[in-house]
């Protein structure tokens, strides 16, 4: 029997067939993709993909997908809640008036309503055929404002009440909000992902600058479209390269990954960029945060398919933004652009990705010991010698690039492939202070790669097989950038040998999801990796889903993972907090490993609320840092071999009902690191955390917002210098000078202050016809770190004696934005 949905009061019209990929939003190609990635092509599994049974779910279950219309003009609906009744989840249509969501085998109660128009109930019957296609016209209908209970939220912004397919999703998995909140002042891909504390133990201001589950920034593997993206976060640390004009939706594997997403210790971030519209020229733009965006979307002519270019840059003379009247220069710019092109059966996607940083500030802070040295030879003046044997400023300058082409072919109701082909490159080169002289770094970096896999679906299960074969070359060179301070002196730091290494890697992968009952789901999957064409690290996986009733989903899922490139900036130096850059390099050493259990709970109580509990444990090995060998900001005397162990568990809640929604999280973790015959706890380490915010909607174009984050336990290493730390958002103001490089006590010895944050906020839209086309203004206005609580990020001694210091970020800050759609 085939899937059928018919209407129970309102005739819909025909909606039959399966939807094209491109009439579908993002949500759902996402879902599809990656919900029942599965696939080690055992034969002992392929049987079971081809019995099933009429009572068995599939690995997706069945996809409802269409596109809401108005009556009268067909145009289409953003803000549409689509509500499974019965299954007690909805969604909201998107902008383009799309909607996906999943259901179980059987007969469901669809409701489809917005303001200002008759709801219509559906009865769904969802068979064997895993797609159903439900466009739905709605019938204008004027309503009292007095009974008018506002239930939209702004396009693009929409999150369903809990996951549509909670018995497909796996522990430590959580989609971001690329869009941002819609009360603050900016939106980041990544930076949505460290404001809620599930596992992630960066806090809000960390910005791109993840640290996932013990883990540390340069253990995240960053994909866009599948394609690796190694330099994701400005040098700033405040933003990532993602505009997010560019990036539609994506995913967080914060626990166990799928086979097919190897490559990252601590987590893997999927991305999606955004589709561009097919049959209209649509612009973006704001000023938010420092920054000023600007998009461009279209068709291209005569058919031959879309284009999407923008990109964003430094506002130099905005107020506040640091350059202006301050030792710290903070420069950044993206840009990017995308075409999509109908080849085939499939759709061909190519996008270029570039970035470029620049933050230098004084170094001033050794002025006085260069001054008293050239006192006592009375040979000139302090002022002459300072100048003279001091560099300028610290400075750091990188540009990368990546560029892709991709190739996925149309989702039928059997099979699917897709292939892609990358290169990224990117050239970093610094200067800075350090004790006993001037260091200079030159680091270059590029990847040439290629992937392909192919699923096949059937009534019981999924199979995905592929492979991934990349070639990585890194360059890494530390030089003396000038003369030692003083008279004759010998450096106290000698420069490490030079890397310059190139390998080519290869890693087939299989993995395989099935039914063996219908409330059971099992996942087996394996990736094996070659390293110039030796077995370099073999990564099993197993995950298994049990959904106990209908409101509460268990699981747990457990495997190894391999990262065969790793970062030489040293995790521990405060010059990380504002840094937030990589230094990726590859070498013939050791291929650091992760072996990763999760577990965890899904709970549903009633159509509003949604709990989920989750516990893990990592044990990390052959892993190469700087700490304990140096404390420089980045490897110049040589590595330490470390291994890390890591645990935790948080509790979430996700509320949402009409006007309001709400959300809270709590997490706690633990983790230690052993290097060089040295065991302490890393910056990345133990903490608590908890997270809390409540969103009010006045009207359809109005949103009020406060949110909570407090944070505390967390580890830190006592600095010795002079440096110069002015309390302000860094990307806004921040007051940098000098270069502390020396340690006092122990790692991870100190302990920083428990830190409460509480944010206010307000987003307010203006939607007006200019000529036949929609046009949204949209302003927002938040006051930051309402209570002037002062987020300490390291702790610092002056050289000359004195109490300590705190590396404090973000004072009581107001922010402000404006942006339009059209």
């Amino acid at each position: 029997m085939d899937s059928v949905a018919y209407p129970t009061a309102v005739d819909c019209g025909a909606y039959s067939g399966v939807s094209s990929l491109e009439a579908r939003s993002f949500m759902c190609r996402w879902q599809f993709t990656f919900a029942g990635l599965v696939g080690v092509s055992f034969a002992p599994v392929l049987p079971l993909l081809a019995q099933g049974s009429r009572e068995s779910l599939s690995s997706t279950g069945v996809q409802l997908c269409g596109v809401v219309r108005a009556d009268g003009d067909g145009e289409p609906l953003a803000g549409v809640r689509v509500t499974v009744v019965d299954e007690a989840f909805a969604t909201e249509t998107r902008a383009n008036g799309g909607y996906c969501l999943r259901l179980f085998h059987g007969q469901h109660r669809v409701l489809v309503s917005r303001q200002g128009f008759a709801p219509q109930a559906l009865t769904v019957v969802a068979g064997d055929d895993p797609d159903l296609t439900l466009d739905v016209t709605l019938v204008t209908q004027a309503l009292p404002l007095r009974e008018v209970r506002v239930r939209a939220f702004a396009a693009d912004r929409s999150t369903p009440i809990r996951p549509s397919e909670p018995w497909d999703a796996e522990p430590g998995q959580r989609r971001l909000m690329p869009q941002g909140d819609p009360a603050l002042s900016d939106a980041d891909p990544l930076g949505s992902v460290t404001s809620a504390p599930d596992g992630v133990g960066s806090g809000p201001e960390a910005g791109a600058a993840l640290r996932v589950r013990g883990g540390s920034a340069d253990q995240n593997r960053i994909l866009l479209d599948g394609v690796p993206v190694y330099l994701p976060a400005h040098l700033s640390g405040a933003m990532s390269v993602f505009s997010p004009d560019f990036v539609d939706d994506g995913l967080l594997h914060a626990g166990v990954p799928s086979a097919r997403l190897g490559g990252g210790l601590a987590s893997v971030v999927e991305l999606r960029s955004r589709d561009p519209e097919p049959d209209v020229v649509t612009t973006r733009a704001g000023l938010t945060g420092g920054l000023a965006r600007l998009s461009l979307g279209g068709p291209l002519p005569v058919g031959l398919g879309s284009f999407l270019v923008g990109g964003r840059v430094s506002a130099r003379g905005v107020p506040g933004f640091a350059g202006d009247a301050s030792n710290t220069t903070i420069g950044v710019r993206d840009l990017f652009g995308k075409l999509r092109v109908p080849v085939g059966a499939g759709v061909l996607e190519v996008f270029a990705l570039s970035a470029g940083d620049q933050l230098a500030f004084a170094t001033n802070a050794n002025a006085g010991a260069a001054g008293a040295v050239a006192a006592a030879d009375g040979s000139s003046s302090s002022t002459d010698v300072a100048t003279a044997l001091q560099p300028p400023e610290n400075r750091f300058d990188r540009s990368s690039s990546t560029a892709a082409v991709t190739w996925s072919s149309d989702t039928s109701a059997v099979r699917r492939a897709e292939a892609r082909v990358w290169r990224s490159t990117s050239v970093t080169s610094s200067s800075w202070l350090a004790s006993g002289g001037a260091l200079r770094l030159d680091h270059a970096f590029s990847s040439l790669g290629a992937s392909a896999e192919a699923t096949w679906r059937g009534r019981a299960g999924m199979v995905v097989v592929g492979w991934s074969a990349e070639r990585l070359a890194t360059r890494y060179v530390v030089s003396q950038a000038a003369a030692p301070l003083g008279a004759g002196a010998t450096p106290r730091i000698l420069p490490m040998p030079p890397l310059d290494a190139a390998r080519v890697f290869a890693s087939p992968f299989a993995e395989a999801r099935w039914r063996p009952a219908p409330r059971w789901s099992l996942t087996v999957g394996a990736r094996d990796e070659l390293a110039d064409g030796a077995l370099s690290g073999f990564e099993p996986r197993l995950a298994v889903r049990f959904r106990a009733s209908e409101w509460l989903s268990l699981g747990a899922a457990a495997g190894r993972v391999h990262q065969s490139m790793q970062s030489l900036d040293n995790h521990e130096s405060i010059f990380t907090t504002f840094l937030g850059g990589a230094l990726p390099v590859v070498s013939s050493g050791a291929v650091a490993r992760a072996d990763r259990l999760d577990v965890g709970a899904d709970i549903t109580l009633g159509a509003h609320l949604a709990l989920m509990v989750d516990a893990y444990g990592n044990r990390f090995g052959g892993l190469a840092q700087v700490a304990p060998a140096s404390a420089q900001p980045f490897a110049v005397e040589g590595l330490a071999r470390a291994s890390a162990q890591s645990s935790g568990v948080l509790f979430g809640m996700t509320y949402r009902d009409g006007r309001v929604s709400a959300q809270a999280s709590y997490a706690y973790s633990a983790g230690s690191r052993f290097a060089d015959g040295v065991r302490y706890d890393p910056a990345s380490g133990g903490a608590h955390a908890l997270s809390a915010a409540l969103a009010y909607s006045t009207s359809e174009n109005t949103t009020l917002r406060v949110a909570l984050w407090a944070g505390g336990g967390r580890r830190t290493t006592l600095t010795s210098g002079d440096l110069e730390w002015a309390s302000a958002p860094l990307v806004n103001g921040e007051d940098l000078a000098g270069g502390p490089q020396q340690w006092l006590g122990a790692l991870g010895a100190a302990t920083l202050p428990p830190f409460v944050r509480v944010d206010v906020g307000v987003r307010q839209a203006w939607n007006v016809r200019v000529g036949s086309r929609p046009l949204t203004l949209t302003g927002t206005a938040s006051v930051l770190n309402v209570f002037d609580r002062a987020d300490a990020r390291g702790i610092f001694v002056p050289s000359a004696g004195g109490a300590r210091r705190f590396a404090s970020m973000l004072p009581r800050t107001l922010a402000l934005g404006v942006e339009w759609a059209y």
